[in-house]
């Protein structure tokens, strides 16, 4: 079975078929699904989704596209929403500077008070680093990581930085752009399948041969495939893998 770590189906695109969404993904294989809160509200969704359907779990966070959402409010109901047994990380929180008009130290400062929240929940974190990656890294160091998980979702840097990422204990995922992007494929390469999780972060990032398509969930089959090529072995021992580094991150049930 495989496990979509990285999805957003509380987004619009999914408001009419979401249990066909649903269905097409159990026949394909994945047997979980982690719906992914990039705002508050995205968040309040993804936990009701996760209450409704037996297969999602949620993460809660404020992206940094969101950056104005954060506060003391905010995270006192995420305190509250992390009692939930199906909330089963903080994410996805990070950095962004790839966003226009939210200032670096906004973002730095909710990356910072979600950081705190995670390892006081004692909650994984689901890492987005988009044209930020040496002041993240920097950021990252400040924690233990012996007392804490992280993964970088939606993997996009060099795979010369793969080393250093698995030195500090995190996990790297990877979406769809494996099967078209030759850098993210030599990526793939370099890291450890003990340490690959995978996902479609769809809506977004359809996997040939649905590129530039809505993506879904039954897609992640595509990038498990890719990456048993890449690696020379077999889907099969791919999705046990993938789906065992899954359920040891997020501690699922």
């Amino acid at each position: 079975m495989l496990i979509d770590t990285h999805a957003h189906l509380d987004f619009k695109d999914y408001r009419k078929d979401l249990d066909e969404i649903i269905n097409r993904a159990k026949k394909n294989q994945v047997s979980k699904i982690i719906t992914i809160g990039a705002s508050l509200e995205g968040s309040k969704k993804g936990l009701e989704l996760a209450k409704k359907y037996k297969e999602i779990y949620v993460a809660i966070g404020i992206h940094p596209e969101s950056v104005k959402e954060l506060n003391s409010d905010v995270l006192d109901l995420f305190r509250k929403f992390s009692k939930e047994k199906k909330v089963v990380a903080i994410g996805e929180i990070g950095l962004d500077y790839y966003i226009e008009n939210y200032s670096k130290d906004e973002q730095i400062k909710i990356f910072k008070d979600q950081l705190d929240l995670a390892f006081e929940l004692k909650l994984p974190v689901i890492l987005h680093i988009r044209n930020a990656f040496e002041d993240a890294m920097s950021i990252l160091d400040k924690y233990d990581w012996h007392k804490n998980k992280g993964v970088i979702h939606c993997y996009l840097s060099s795979y010369k930085k793969v080393k250093s990422i698995i030195d500090k204990g995190f996990l790297i995922s990877f979406t769809g752009i494996v099967t078209y992007d030759e850098g993210i494929q030599k990526a793939v390469k370099a890291t450890p399948i003990e340490k690959i999780m995978i996902e479609t972060d769809c809506p977004f990032l359809a996997p040939e041969p649905y590129r530039g398509e809505r993506n879904e969930s039954s897609y992640v089959k595509y990038v498990a495939e890719k990456i048993a090529s890449i690696k020379g072995t077999s889907f099969e021992e791919v999705a046990e893998i993938t789906t065992k580094n899954a359920i040891e991150f997020f501690n699922l049930k």
